[in-house]
């Protein structure tokens, strides 16, 4: 019977990523990274008219549990209201949910990524700038989905479920036995 796992062949595998790392071949994590945003399963995204209320665009992402909406003028991206703006630009300033217009409060022309970008591409965007949600546009300025931390971490989970999916529920936690026998 062949053992489940063989620390040797885990040993070869990890030295030849490491050698093709050092001589800039691709490797299968880079090959991974280098997916474009169209092969996520993004949710369409949401849009309003920046001259909805704050208040409706607030109940909107509440009920599609979501953590931005996208902001339009004539069906182009102008804007991005994120739970980073209720908290920081709604919550301590004095505003009037009900008449106050999105666009007063929002992120102005956002960066935005295109549905063919890489992972990579969006990995790098949101780290160094901060970004926890990204508008993916077409070539003319559309609105067709929001990249999110939490789709990226998705991704990364599918691409290295043994690494990640079989972690135990707290760090630093091991089994003391082996389950099923």
């Amino acid at each position: 019977m062949e053992p489940l796992y063989d620390p040797i062949a885990v040993q070869e595998e990890n030295y030849l990523e490491m050698i093709l790392r050092s001589r800039g071949e691709e490797t299968q994590e880079s090959r991974q990274l280098e997916t474009s945003l169209s092969q996520l399963n993004l949710r369409p995204a949401v849009t309003v008219p920046k001259s909805a209320p704050i208040a409706d665009v607030i109940r909107l992402m509440r009920s599609h549990q979501i953590g931005s909406a996208l902001i339009t003028e004539e069906d182009k991206v102008v804007g991005i209201f994120t739970e980073r703006d209720i908290l920081n630009k709604v919550i301590l300033e004095p505003t009037h949910l009900e008449s106050t217009p999105v666009a007063e409060v929002m992120t102005v022309k956002p960066e935005t990524l295109g549905l063919y970008d890489s992972i990579s591409f969006a990995v790098n965007l949101m780290s160094e700038s901060g970004y926890r949600h990204v508008p993916v546009t077409d070539a003319i300025g559309h609105a067709l989905h929001v990249v999110s931390v939490r789709d990226l971490a998705a991704f990364l989970a599918d691409c290295y479920p043994e690494s990640i999916m079989n972690l135990p529920p707290k760090a630093g936690q091991y089994a003391e036995a082996r389950d099923g026998g």
